[in-house]
């Protein structure tokens, strides 16, 4: 029974008569008026039984659903799942009863909504969202409780239940690509939609090396590129190949089920020495502290590159001193700097161990170059000149200056001889000057 909001009012006219319920009519119900029997009119008569009548509101159905009903749809694209009714639907269903009113299954396991679900009286419109959103290579199911639209639809019709999938994500590109030879150390799976990066952890992605798993770092998902990146802890090993083996649980459960994980594999070429610096060959190479440079055309086992007695610089077939060895991976260059500097008029070899090019490499790289010999440009007193000897010896205070064409480092001489021992560096003076004492 329906308690009324106040007595029952009768018009002016004294033939009709109002019932105020407290609240609207609920949707697909039936409702019977009974009107007693011990009503009676002015003249004192009545009704011998009582009267009554029954009316049913209407069952409001689903007239749009968004996503639509078998749909495949970018999981991403999913915003709020919409529901759209012909009519009101009861109000205090939705409210006291959301948990059970709305449920959304994604492969039948129940998934939490992000809040209360929305209803919009003025359209009809039921929304609601997902915590985290839609995920990819998903099937959906939204049941709606038939409770919604009343209990004639909890008797004929049952709950609205509808379904719908999201798109599976697809390896679009590799890098490096399937079955090439690899040129960068960072690895990359570029998908054509977002993955499901719930699943993102360095158990799903696999790399593994002639057969052994690698660690890896940087595991990181681009989502304005949709690109999936990572490096290997100790970087890639020339000479060697790897498998790549990224989970299918990354394309959701449809792709596990379907087709699995998604893999490739690659192979590290054996680097060669791309550029040198100085060139090799080199005969006029300039004395001084410039460093020693030489490219690679592929990664290189920098852990080797790094081992003692692996670069060597010899001068005049001598082993000499190094320092500040390094090597900057994104261009693939090898830095190290002469410990005395270069030395004028000297043959230098630069030798790169064999291993540092992987077990397929079968010779050590090296170029040589040579440092260019100083010549004598001018001297004062000029060569030759009979009259200067008497006038040095005559004025013991008068210095000699020789001009060399190269840089010296320091000169020794004799006061009582006409020999002088010069010895060069990168000293920016380049004349000599000796002093004769008499």
């Amino acid at each position: 029974a329906v308690e009324l909001l106040t007595e029952p009012i009768i018009d002016e006219s004294e033939t009709v008569v109002r019932m105020l319920t407290p609240e609207d009519l609920k949707p697909g119900s039936r409702y019977t008026v009974e009107v007693s029997s011990s009503l009676r009119d002015w003249a004192g008569n009545r009704s011998s039984d009582a009267t009554n009548w029954s009316f049913t509101t209407v069952v409001p159905t689903i007239v749009s659903r968004s996503p639509v009903a078998d749909s495949v749809l970018v999981a991403e694209n999913i915003g709020r799942i919409v529901a759209g009714f012909s009519a009101p639907i009861d109000g205090t269903v939705l409210l006291e009863r959301n948990a059970e009113a709305v449920q959304v299954q994604r492969e039948d396991e129940v998934v939490a909504l992000d809040g209360s679900p929305l209803y919009d009286a003025s359209t009809n419109m039921l929304s609601f969202a997902l915590i985290g959103g839609a995920r990819p290579g998903s099937s959906y199911r939204i049941t709606l409780a038939a409770a919604l639209a009343g209990p004639m639809r909890t008797e004929a019709g049952g709950d609205f239940i509808w379904e719908f999938s999201t798109a599976i994500p697809q390896l679009v590109d590799r890098i490096p690509a399937m079955d090439s030879q690899e040129t960068d150390y960072v690895i990359k799976a570029v998908f054509d939609l977002a993955i499901d990066t719930n699943q993102l952890n360095e158990e799903v992605v696999q790399i593994f090396r002639d057969g052994a798993a690698q660690p890896i770092t940087g595991l990181d998902f681009d989502t304005q590129s949709n690109t999936l990146a990572f490096e290997i802890v100790d970087g890639l090993v020339p000479g060697a190949r790897y498998q790549v083996r990224l989970s299918g649980k990354l394309g959701g459960p449809k792709r596990v089920l379907s087709e699995g994980d998604f893999t490739w594999e690659f192979v590290t070429p054996i680097p060669n020495i791309a550029s040198t610096l100085p060139f090799a060959g080199s005969a006029n190479v300039t004395a001084g502290d410039d460093p020693i440079e030489a490219t690679f055309d592929s990664p290189v086992d920098i852990d080797a590159l790094l081992l003692a007695d692996n670069v060597q610089l010899l001068a005049g077939g001598v082993p000499v001193d190094v320092s500040e060895i390094e090597f900057d991976r994104g261009l693939r260059r090898l830095r190290m700097m002469p410990g005395t500097g270069l030395r004028a008029g000297t043959r230098y070899e630069v030798r790169v161990a064999s291993v540092v090019g992987g077990t397929g490499r079968r010779s050590d790289y090296g170029w040589e170059f040579s440092t260019a010999v100083p010549g004598l440009l001018s001297s004062i007193p000029a060569d030759g000149v009979l009259t200067v000897r008497f006038f040095l010896l005559s004025q013991p205070s008068i210095k000699s200056l020789i001009k060399f064409s190269l840089k010296i480092l320091s000169c020794s001489g004799n006061s009582h001889t006409s020999s002088v021992g010069v010895l060069f560096n990168n000293s920016r003076n380049d004349f000599l000057s000796v002093k004769y004492n008499g």
